[in-house]
């Protein structure tokens, strides 16, 4: 029977099941992201664990201890909390994680794609020139969008990157704030970050779907772990399949280069 029934304020429920185990049942929750937060500062200090969030959500969504809505409810719970909603210089900025809505040009000849990304934006270099010869309306941002890789391999890529933060730049992720990470396009190209190669796609800011949003860095795992990609004409394990032929492909040539 199930007992320890609690509410979040945004429609979270956590309760215990008959087994004693905890389950989170975020169906009906306006804020996905800071529930599962909740939820794991919740276990960590029963258990004591710390045991990386994103292998703990994924467990969890397995086991049936972590209950979310259905993937069309899910999207729309993400974006429905418009108090995450950033403007366009904002979103422009590189080295944020941010969700959004997205309609590509050319929708019936790719291949697929992605109508819920989740990226982290990278700096992009123009000279004077390319800005000049820029049509207005064809800005486009470069981001590194996780859902292409599966999400053991998100959680180890972010893990890389948040290290050279801290280790570099003497940095570490504020539990409440924005965050940010310090890659570029030229660094994406080496072993250390190879995971992030297939990831790596160029958006049209006309063909996004309303205001992206931002994830804070205490949410970064959490987001990761979410099952919200979206890929339109083709399954995640086809589009995660490709991506991990690519990984392969590249630590082959740089094989091949070193002699």
């Amino acid at each position: 029977m199930a007992q320890d029934k609690k509410r979040t304020k945004s429609g979270g429920i956590f309760h215990t099941n008959r087994s004693g185990d905890p389950v989170f049942d975020l169906t009906n929750s306006t804020n996905i992201l800071r529930d599962m937060n909740r939820a794991i500062i919740e276990e960590t200090k029963k258990s004591g664990s710390s045991e990386g969030a994103t292998k703990w959500f994924i467990d969890k969504i397995d086991s049936g201890q972590m209950i979310l809505p259905e993937d069309h409810e899910l999207v729309v719970s993400l974006f429905r909390n418009r108090s995450r909603s950033v403007s366009r210089m904002f979103f422009e900025l590189p080295g944020r994680m941010f969700a959004f809505i997205y309609r590509p040009l050319g929708m019936t000849t790719l291949s697929y794609y992605d109508v819920t990304p989740l990226i982290i934006t990278l700096p992009v270099e123009r000279t004077p020139q390319e800005l000049a010869q820029m049509e207005p309306g064809n800005e486009t941002i470069l981001g590194m969008n996780l859902h292409y890789i599966e999400p053991d391999l998100r959680a180890e890529l972010i893990d890389t990157m948040l290290r050279l933060s801290t280790r570099r730049f003497g940095e570490r992720p504020p539990p409440k704030g924005v965050g940010f990470f310090h890659q570029t396009y030229e660094m994406m190209k080496s072993i250390r970050y190879v995971y992030g190669l297939p990831c790596i796609r160029s958006y049209r800011l006309d063909r996004i779907i309303g205001k992206p949003i931002l994830i804070p860095s205490n949410e970064w795992g959490n987001a990761v772990s979410l099952p919200f990609e979206n890929f339109a004409k083709a399954n995640s394990n086809r589009v995660w399949a490709e991506s991990r032929v690519k990984i392969r492909e590249f630590i082959r040539s740089l094989a091949d280069m070193g002699g």
